[in-house]
């Protein structure tokens, strides 16, 4: 935890309660949609415990809907093989975007995924700023944030374009589309 202190405008339970509403209510509206599913909850550095309570409420409440796959390990990283694209993905406060590929290609956990892959794209946050890189045999990501600015960040002069992103990945061609949503 970096102990800086962060803006809520609200109180913890019902900021849980529309949490749980809006991540149920996507991953019932992609099931309309998609055939299968996966969920990623990853770990971040603000939220060690709310990532944790919400993949495993994702988990529970679809556990026996088979095109629902919940990635829940303890492990703050996380990767999907979507044909021979590998996903991967990790918050940003454990490594840099410069050491994922290295992370990704030899850690015993993702090492049989990366060997499967034709190409690896691996997504990021915690700086909160929009940076790709390509290097060491993926494409790594890191996303803006989509929070407003708080008192932490306005005192300290900091900006960023806010934004959300939906990337659509080609199961043997890799990213062939993409839309980028700005906040006002």
């Amino acid at each position: 935890m970096s102990g800086h202190i962060l803006d809520a405008d609200t109180r913890y339970s019902k900021l849980v309660e529309l949490t749980i509403e809006i991540m149920t209510q996507a991953v019932h509206m992609m099931l309309k949609k998609f055939g299968k599913v996966v969920v990623v909850q990853a770990e971040g550095n603000h939220d060690m415990s709310g990532s944790i309570w919400l993949r495993k409420h994702i988990k529970y409440v679809y556990k026996d809907d088979k095109r629902v796959e919940v990635i829940d390990n303890e492990f703050p990283y996380y990767a999907y093989l979507h044909g021979e694209i590998m996903l991967g993905f990790h918050h940003g406060h454990k490594k840099k975007m410069a050491q994922l590929p290295k992370l990704f290609s030899s850690e015993p956990f993702f090492r049989k995924l990366w060997g499967q892959s034709t190409q690896a794209y691996i997504h990021t946050g915690h700086m909160h700023h929009e940076r790709t890189v390509e290097d060491g045999g993926a494409v790594v990501e890191q996303h803006p944030t989509l929070s407003t600015r708080d008192s932490y960040t306005t005192a300290g002069g900091w900006t960023s374009a806010r934004g959300a992103k939906v990337i659509t990945y080609h199961s043997k061609l890799g990213e062939v589309h993409r839309t980028t949503v700005r906040p006002r």
